[in-house]
Parts: structure tokens; sequence; C-alpha cells
């Protein structure tokens, strides 16, 4: 197993109707998806 060499700081907002990811230092941009099974699983 490998040791990261950094670490980030990832958050995610569950609400009702969707979901908001977001990386505190940046490192990818802000992700919104549905908050329904079909949306999380990527279907």
């Amino acid at each position: 197993m490998q040791t990261p060499s950094e670490v980030l700081n990832i958050g995610a907002d569950v609400a009702k109707d969707e979901i908001v990811v977001a990386c505190s230092e940046g490192s990818f941009p802000v992700r919104k998806i549905a908050n329904q099974r079909a949306a999380v699983r990527g279907e």
C-alpha cells in the first residue's frame, strides 16, 4: 500500500434533492448530483 503524499479535505453536503461534493484545496471542481439511487450509482 502506498502512503499518500498529500491529505485532501473533501466534504459532501447531502440534501433532499442533491449531493454536492467539494475539495478545500480545489483539486477538482465542485460536483453536484441528484440525490437518487440511479444518479449516485452512475446509472
